[in-house]
């Protein structure tokens, strides 16, 4: 996530069976389509993101990526 006065994130990222593959609480995390260690599958991955902004309100942001190679 981008944007403009973040002062805190949360990065969840999901397979289709619900399983929590990523998650990562640093403003500059990102998901490199790894799961333990190695290259995850070719599909489509949910995510639900949560962001504070500078007044201390969250946002809550769920949505599906497709991981492709």
């Amino acid at each position: 996530a981008k944007g403009y006065g973040i002062t805190q994130i949360e990065t969840l990222v999901f397979d289709r069976w619900g399983e929590l593959i990523f998650e990562a609480y640093e403003l500059d995390s990102k998901w490199d389509g790894t799961y333990k260690g190695t290259l995850a599958k070719t599909e489509v991955y949910s995510y639900k993101v949560k962001v504070r902004d500078v007044f201390g309100k969250w946002h809550e942001y769920i949505g599906k990526v497709s991981l492709i190679r």
